[in-house]
């Protein structure tokens, strides 16, 4: 299996609550808006379920410490 099945055997999906969208704001404010809210909102999901590694083509992960870009 490769990471593309993987990523699409994957049926989960989780939802962030009211207060952790608004932690995610803050985290684009710590940031100076250098990092989106997009982005900060994964950060958060991220945190929540204690995941330190990501798939991405986006280096803004890469100024969030403890995160892990994964390159393909």
């Amino acid at each position: 299996m490769d990471i593309i099945d993987l990523i699409y055997s994957m049926d989960k999906v989780y939802y962030l609550d009211v207060s952790e969208y608004n932690n995610a704001l803050d985290l684009c404010k710590y940031y100076n808006f250098s990092v989106n809210y997009g982005d900060c909102t994964i950060i958060q999901s991220m945190e929540k379920y204690n995941v330190n590694n990501i798939v991405s083509f986006d280096n803004d992960f890469d100024k969030v410490k403890g995160i892990n870009r994964v390159y393909l």
